[in-house]
C-alpha cells in the first residue's frame, strides 16, 4: 500500500539491486512522480542508465492511491534485472558491471509509509554444489 505526500517531487519506492557489502556499489531503482530511473551507483559516482519518463502518471498515481499493488523484482547472475508492478514489466536492464550482491529497499519521501505483505526472495535455481 502507498501513502505518500503526492507534493513531495522525489516520492516513490527506491530498490537496489546487486549491492555489496559495503552499500556503495548496486544498481538503484526508483519509481515514482518522475517514472522510473535506474542509476548505476559506484562510490559517490552516480550514472543514470536507463529511464521511462513515460511512466510518470503511472507512479504519481502508485505514490497517491492507497492500493496494495505485487511487485517482482529479478536479479540474475548474468546481470538482468527486471522489474513488474501488478503483472506489468517496468524496467528491464542488463548490466555488465554487476552480477552479484545483495538487496535493499525503500522509499524515497518522508512522509511516503509503504507496507509489506508477504515478502519473499527466494533464488531462481539452486547454485551449484560443491564437489
Amino acid at each position: 500500500m502507498s501513502l505518500g505526500d503526492f507534493y513531495w517531487p522525489s516520492a516513490g519506492l527506491l530498490l537496489r539491486v546487486f549491492v555489496d557489502p559495503t552499500g556503495t556499489r548496486a544498481l538503484e531503482l526508483r519509481f515514482g512522480h518522475d517514472g522510473v530511473e535506474l542509476t548505476k551507483v559506484l562510490g559517490e559516482q552516480r550514472q543514470v542508465v536507463a529511464k521511462r519518463p513515460e511512466l510518470a502518471e503511472a507512479g504519481r498515481q502508485f505514490v497517491k492511491d492507497k492500493h496494495w499493488h505485487h511487485f517482482e523484482l529479478v536479479a540474475r547472475s548474468t546481470g538482468e534485472v527486471r522489474f513488474s508492478m501488478d503483472g506489468g514489466e517496468i524496467l528491464s536492464w542488463k548490466d555488465p558491471d554487476f552480477h552479484q550482491g545483495g538487496l535493499g529497499f525503500g522509499v524515497h519521501d518522508p512522509n511516503l509509509v509503504l507496507y509489506l505483505d508477504n515478502l519473499e526472495v527466494t533464488p531462481l535455481a539452486e547454485p551449484p554444489k560443491a564437489p
